[in-house]
């Protein structure tokens, strides 16, 4: 991976993106979890359905997904995202939003 990202909205519509450096048979994501902060500390809170996209034969992966169903108001989430590409992972985290 060259880059991989995962941008979470305050209406918790997150937008997950990754950059390899040469094209794969496949890029996906593959595990999602939701997790929450308590005092300064994040825990996972549950695991959320990743995108069912997946990107054949290409170097770029988009897709989006909205998980506002999860969350309920007054607490703060971020979330924990797994890209697989042929194999090769990258976990990320996305900014932490105010729901």
């Amino acid at each position: 991976f060259s880059s991989a990202r995962v941008s979470l909205s305050t209406q918790m519509d997150a937008s997950f993106t990754a950059q390899t450096k040469s094209k794969q048979a496949e890029i996906k994501v593959t595990s999602c979890i939701l997790q929450i902060k308590t005092g300064s500390v994040w825990a996972d809170s549950m695991t959320l359905t990743a995108p069912s996209k997946v990107a054949t034969n290409a170097n770029r992966y988009t897709a989006s997904k909205n998980y506002s169903s999860s969350c309920s108001s007054g607490n703060t989430y971020r979330i924990k995202a797994v890209f697989d590409a042929d194999g090769h992972t990258k976990t990320t985290y996305s900014n932490s939003i105010s729901y």
